[in-house]
């Protein structure tokens, strides 16, 4: 069932889903400003008034946002370079293996962002993204270690034929 399953047609859609999501991303960051003012509201007790009515908690929201953006963006283009190398067949390579440590160390970044928003405006649904972006990390590492040992069989293979 698997062998049915071209690698070259699921980096295809994956690839141009990536690039759907960096142009998404670019957007977002361009409005965010606007997009923050007019949707977040904070809960005051007797009702919600919009997050522009509290400068300080808005200056957090609106940092805290372009960082995550920022570090998103990096992680996808990231992605996106990793899905061009399984496109020319040519995924064992050390590139890889850094890029993987770059996403390694970016979504556990993410994971300390998210942290830090645990303390000043805390949700389950923060606390589920720092598990997953933690989970994420790991999952990068533990593949950037599998990539660089697949890379250096690679490599002695190449040499011995």
């Amino acid at each position: 069932m698997i062998e049915k399953i071209s690698l070259k047609t699921v980096s295809t859609v994956t690839y141009a889903l990536i690039i759907f999501l960096m142009l998404m991303t670019l957007v977002i960051l361009g409005g965010l400003p606007w997009i923050i003012k007019s949707i977040v509201t904070i809960d005051i007790g007797s009702g919600y008034q919009p997050i522009i009515a509290s400068p300080g908690l808005y200056r957090y929201f609106l940092s805290f946002l372009y960082i995550a953006g920022v570090l998103a963006f990096i992680v996808l283009n990231d992605l996106r370079r990793l899905f061009r190398s399984c496109l020319t067949d040519n995924v064992f390579v050390k590139e890889n293996v850094k890029l993987l440590l770059r996403m390694a160390i970016t979504t556990f970044l993410i994971t300390l962002l998210f942290l830090t928003k645990v303390f000043v405006v805390n949700s389950l649904m923060t606390m589920a993204v720092v598990f997953i972006f933690f989970m994420a990390s790991v999952f990068c590492l533990v593949l950037t270690l599998l990539f660089d040992r697949a890379v250096q069989y690679k490599l002695e293979n190449d040499l011995t034929i």
